[in-house]
């Protein structure tokens, strides 16, 4: 540091005018007689303020006193160097107007590392830093350390919640992004199963397809290998009628000719149909007349049941009025009034009254039977019928049957 300030007190005495001679350039230059960089200031390595938090004395730089006894000579003839009217009894430095034409020569390498050799053994012994200061550089590199763990001490509340509703915004985006994220890639998981499943089941229709065309193409060519043989018979059958023959010499059996022979005649088979349509209605008849059968057995079993029941009836009145003809008859020896009279007519009327609905009673009874006789003679008719038509049945498949042989 030392030989920087060297350095630059020489290029000062022989440097550029024109970049000496403001009054900042000067002030910035060079440093104050007994000033001293604080410790914070200078830079220090991290490990060093770590293990000891040691301390760089800087060693006092004071200005040549050739050139400060040059500058306090001409304070008062130049108008340059005005600055000792306004700031004091303060030491100035004469600077050139214009760039020197001819320049030292540079020393060399050595002749400076001599000199600042020198320097350094004239200086003064560093001065003694006071406790304030040593606690000053303790809290300052504690906030250095501070500051570089977590940023956002050195930033002011408003910045830190600004930054903190932009990271909640940043947040939920990211949130709604990844939401809408997983919802497409569970819709593309969906149709990718769609797909699966809809190639499976094209896959089986096409097997399916390809095993109903093999069995197709099976069954036309047993129906072309049918109709062939079908032809040679029937051309055989020719020849042999042709020639005289009804039967061919092969020995084929009776029963397959005939069937041919029914099968190919049209007349036949329309007379076959009509014979299964008549079977089938008088199933159906049959049917329906064993229902009504079951109908009238059912109202055979209620009329008896209900003439039972008038019967009970017509037995309790009567012995009700066998009471009452028992009562009269104890009653008539012991002499009655005029009012008794009375009593008898009604029940002269009742006689009446009882006769009259036995006589309807002995009337629908009758009515009764002769119905029950005339249901029992329809009865047996159609029983007579049913057998009839079992019997046209039997014939009919037994006939079916040969047909069909």
């Amino acid at each position: 540091m030392t030989r920087s300030v060297s350095i630059s007190s020489q290029r000062g005495s022989t440097g550029y005018d024109s970049d000496r001679s403001s009054d900042t350039a000067g002030e910035e230059e060079f440093v104050m007689q007994n000033a001293t960089v604080p410790p914070l200031w200078q830079r220090q390595d991290r490990l060093s303020q770590k293990l000891g938090n040691t301390i760089v004395h800087v060693a006092e730089i004071r200005p040549r006193p050739a050139h400060g006894n040059h500058a306090h000579d001409r304070d008062d003839v130049s108008e340059t160097h005005s600055r000792s009217s306004t700031l004091g009894d303060e030491q100035d430095f004469d600077y050139p107007e214009k760039t020197p034409t001819s320049l030292q020569p540079r020393k060399s390498l050595e002749e400076e590392m001599e000199e600042s050799e020198a320097e350094s053994e004239q200086q003064e012994p560093p001065r003694k830093i006071g406790p304030l200061e040593q606690q000053l550089s303790a809290l300052m590199s504690k906030l250095v350390f501070m500051e570089r763990e977590n940023p956002t001490v050195a930033v002011t509340p408003e910045e830190y919640q600004a930054l903190q509703d932009k990271v909640k915004a940043l947040e939920a985006e990211k949130a709604t992004w990844a939401e809408r994220h997983e919802a497409l890639f569970a819709l593309r998981d969906e149709d990718v199963a769609n797909n699966i499943k809809i190639r499976g089941l094209l896959a089986e229709e096409r097997r399916e397809h390809a095993s109903m065309r093999k069995l197709r193409d099976d069954d036309i060519g047993n129906v072309i290998a049918l109709r062939g043989k079908l032809a040679d018979a029937t051309r055989r059958l020719e020849r042999l009628e042709r020639s005289g023959f009804s039967t061919p010499i092969t020995g084929r059996p009776k029963s397959i000719a005939l069937e041919r022979r029914d099968t190919t005649d049209l007349f036949q088979a329309a007379k076959n149909a009509a014979l299964e349509q008549r079977a089938l209605e008088l199933e159906k008849a049959n049917q329906d007349l064993m229902s009504q059968l079951a109908s009238l057995k059912q109202d055979d079993v209620s009329r008896v049941a209900a003439h039972k029941a008038w019967r009970g009836t017509v037995s309790d009145l009567e012995a009700r009025l066998k009471q009452k003809e028992e009562e009269i008859s104890r009653s008539r020896p012991s002499g009655m009034s005029s009012g008794v009279s009375v009593d008898w007519n009604r029940i002269e009327t009742m006689h009446e009254e009882h006769a009259r609905f036995r006589e309807k009673t002995a009337q629908r009874t009758q009515q009764l039977r002769s119905e029950k006789e005339t249901l029992q003679k329809e009865l047996h008719r159609k029983e007579d019928e049913n057998a009839e038509l079992e019997a046209k049945l039997e014939k009919l498949q037994l006939r079916l049957a040969s047909l069909a042989a």
